[in-house]
């Protein structure tokens, strides 16, 4: 078993880790893709416990005062599915299988991400060809406690096991028959024993599919945030809770009062303790008239409907912008500001928000009210479910966002193999790795073209990455890697070990960025002075303005692959010849080389210059600098 502790980084690695650890070469080792359909659910040999919930007290309160009344008691799980632990895992595996769609992209929890309250941080979603939805998709938290049994925001779906399969069905969502679905579905190998446990059989049908995503859907319930408890400690809603700021209950107390008595009055809508709405869709004034999206109107038929939706839980609301139905606010504060004084005079808009003579409700509250509100809504935030395995994506889907590459001290860069013991080169494994939290439990192994497969060295594994050195005597061509957690294969994928030009950097290193690095300052007393003007970055982490004649600026430049002998290393800046005062390994990073090139004083004032790096008189793809 391998074992691992973090190497210290100084605090310019840990700025850009994820620039760093995989910097482009004009010719890497290759990339890393996994289709959907190669990757397997990780999943505990025993299942998770999804069914035996400890409640707070609050969720059960019949007839309490308002803004409480017993969750528990409106729960919609029908007779014909109720929860079980296999019946979920069966759901939490289909609800992020990217095989459920038409190309293998898209799954459920793409649009609905955990860490974002199981809402999209976008405004709309893509779909499996690229397309844009026309409505935000919604947060999951407590959809168990919706009264109306009733799915999307115009409320189409009867229950939740009618709105599982019909994104799947979408053209723009999954797109996906039924047909297509179940043979998709009774075609992967994993499903066998996951449909037998939560339904008896193997058997693959769309109801039964539908019923396990719908259980899926059903256990996420947000009831462990610094609201609840709060609410633990007092006997009424409306008490100052003791674990509260003061910010944070003004902002309660405004949530709860009506406004004749200076309050919002939130509390209307987002009623009971799921702050769930109990009285159908609604429309709150986002437009004067609503042509633009006739809302539950649509499927209703009924005009007074007209630009009105359903919406979701409060639950978990701080972490699901944009907001509305269409995505058109950015931030919390733009909706409450929306409240205060934007809401429009629909025809149809709700009486609720209509004040004095039926004109739209203006709360007119002030900045630090504003501000209180906000606060409060940031209580109902369950970190727990946000970070708990239960919910999380079970496929280790691991993508190489690049490959890092390496010059042999003595080889030809052209027929470079892997290295030379010295030289070795790394790559990053990068995608939802909830469970890569203890590097002992995780392997690495490549094989080779040959057929030797041999462990890779980790020197870096957290839940979302996990970077490794390719054996040194791996030999050119196609390899396969696979990664193994606590002894099971969790994921497998291609990886292809090239030749090597002495290009050491790409303009555009990762695809995205340039190649990290920043400058140093060296005062009169031979001290370095590391000025956040050199540290300031936009792109790839180099400096953004180089001011030589400040004094001697060396420019220190990280990466792979740069360690070719002092000697062999020349570099322009502008033109202007400039020394590498360094050229080795990077004495804290394990894996990772630095040159350092000392900027002539004369390129002050030059404006944007290219840094040309030579290996053995190759010259790498040059790299802007700003003077």
């Amino acid at each position: 078993m391998l074992t691992f502790q973090p190497l210290p980084r100084p605090q310019f690695l840990r700025r850009c880790r994820d620039r760093f650890t995989y910097l482009g070469i004009a010719v890497a080792l290759g990339s890393l893709t996994l289709a959907a359909q190669n990757a397997v659910p990780a999943l505990p040999s025993t299942p998770y416990n999804y069914t035996i919930i400890q409640y707070p007290a609050h969720f059960a309160l019949p007839g309490a005062p308002p803004g409480t009344g017993s969750v528990v008691l409106i729960d919609d799980t029908p007779a014909t599915n109720p929860n079980t632990d296999a019946g979920t895992t069966l759901g939490r595996v289909l609800f992020y299988d990217k095989n459920l769609s038409k190309t293998q992209t898209v799954a459920c929890g793409s649009c609905h991400v955990q860490s974002h309250g199981f809402s999209d941080p976008n405004r709309f979603s893509t779909g499996f060809a690229g397309g844009k939805g026309t409505r935000h998709a919604p947060g999951l938290s407590n959809v168990r406690f919706n009264p109306a049994g009733h799915a999307f925001w115009d409320e189409r779906a009867g229950s939740l096991e009618i709105q599982a399969l019909l994104p799947i069905q979408d053209a723009v969502e999954m797109g996906l028959t039924l047909t297509e679905l179940v043979q998709r579905v009774g075609s992967l190998s994993y499903y066998p024993a996951l449909f037998q446990a939560a339904f008896g059989d193997t058997s693959v049908t769309s109801d039964r599919i539908a019923k396990a995503i719908a259980q899926f859907d059903r256990s996420i319930i947000s009831y462990q945030s610094k609201y609840d408890v709060g609410r633990a400690q007092v006997t009424d809603p409306g008490i100052p809770f003791p674990n509260f700021t003061t910010q944070e209950n003004r902002g309660k107390q405004l949530f709860l009062t009506p406004p004749p008595q200076g309050g919002a009055n939130c509390i209307a809508c987002h009623r009971g303790e799921a702050f769930l709405n109990d009285q159908g869709p609604i429309n709150n004034g986002l437009n004067a008239s609503s042509t633009a999206d006739p809302g539950a109107s649509a499927i209703s038929g009924n005009a007074a409907q007209l630009g009105a939706f359903r919406f979701p839980s409060l639950r978990d609301i701080a972490m699901r912008a944009p907001y509305m139905h269409d995505g058109r606010f950015a931030t919390l504060e733009d909706v409450v500001d929306f409240y205060d004084h934007g809401v429009q005079n629909n025809p149809n808009l709700d009486q609720r928000l209509r004040g004095p003579g039926g004109t739209p409700l203006r709360l007119n509250l002030n900045q630090s009210d504003k501000a209180a509100l906000v606060a409060f809504l940031g209580t109902l935030t369950d970190t727990q479910l946000l970070s708990d395995p239960r919910f999380s994506d079970p496929f280790l889907a691991l993508l190489s966002k690049s490959a890092a590459s390496l010059v042999a001290g003595q080889a030809s860069p052209d027929s470079i193999v892997a290295g030379t013991g010295q030289n070795l080169a790394s790559t990053t494994l990068s995608g939802p790795l909830p469970l890569l939290t203890a590097l002992g439990g995780v392997q690495v192994l490549v094989k080779d073209s040959s057929g030797a497969e041999r462990a890779a060295a980790l020197y870096y594994v957290s839940p979302t990455q996990i970077n490794y050195v390719v054996p040194h005597d791996a030999a050119l061509g196609q390899a396969a890697v696979t990664v193994v957690l606590n002894g099971n294969i969790v994921s497998q994928g291609p990886l292809l070990i090239t030749g090597l030009s002495p290009a050491i950097f790409t303009a555009n290193g990762d695809g995205a960025g340039v190649p990290a690095a920043y400058a140093v300052s060296v005062d009169s007393a031979g001290q370095q002075v590391y000025s956040p003007t050199y540290r300031t970055s936009t792109q790839g982490y180099l400096p953004a303005s180089i001011n030589a004649a400040k004094g001697d600026v060396i420019l220190e430049l990280y990466g792979t692959g740069l360690r070719n002998g002092i000697g062999q290393i020349t570099a322009t800046i502008g033109g202007i010849p400039a020394t590498v005062v360094y050229a080795g390994a990077h004495s804290i990073y394990a894996g990772m080389d630095q040159i350092n090139v000392r900027v002539p004083a004369a390129c002050s004032g030059y404006g944007t210059q290219q840094l040309v790096l030579k290996v053995s008189g190759s010259s790498s793809n040059p790299v802007d600098l700003s003077f």
